[in-house]
């Protein structure tokens, strides 16, 4: 049970990342909405015809949205490999792994945003999940 709770834990790191960003996230778009950078009609599609979204605005809204895509797929394999008890030290050395390159991610698309390191550790962290699901149906299918 012990590697089951530093699964979880990094589970819970992954799932509850998102609401930091939103936290950052929402000052920034009432800021916009104050200084009349956006209406409020630009939450309706999220397009401003009129005028240019602010490019912060439009950058963290977009890495809010990348939250519940690629990281779904991890927290999904984490309950599976919970709940049919595969949880091993190699799945959650991945797990870790997985999780500090997605924060390794964050940092870099909201703060240098440099276009090929961002796209370096987002590959790994797909690399990363692409394996632990191999070897997890390696686990299904091969045991």
């Amino acid at each position: 049970m012990m590697i089951e709770k530093y699964f979880i834990l990094a589970m819970f790191i992954q799932a509850i990342f998102p609401v930091f960003i939103l936290l950052k996230m929402l000052p920034m778009r009432l800021k916009a909405l104050k200084r009349g950078d956006i209406s409020a009609k630009y939450f309706k599609s999220y397009q401003s015809p009129d005028k240019e979204v602010p490019k912060e605005l439009v950058i963290i809204s977009r890495h809010y949205g990348n939250l519940f895509e690629m990281p779904m797929l991890f927290l999904i394999l984490g309950t599976l490999l919970i709940s049919l008890q595969l949880v091993s030290v190699s799945f959650l050395i991945a797990a870790w792994i997985y999780v500090f390159l997605r924060l390794i991610h964050t940092f870099i698309h909201l703060g240098s945003n440099r276009i090929m390191q961002r796209l370096t550790i987002f590959g790994l962290s797909c690399f990363v999940l692409l394996g632990m699901w191999i070897a997890f149906i390696g686990k299904i299918f091969l045991v």
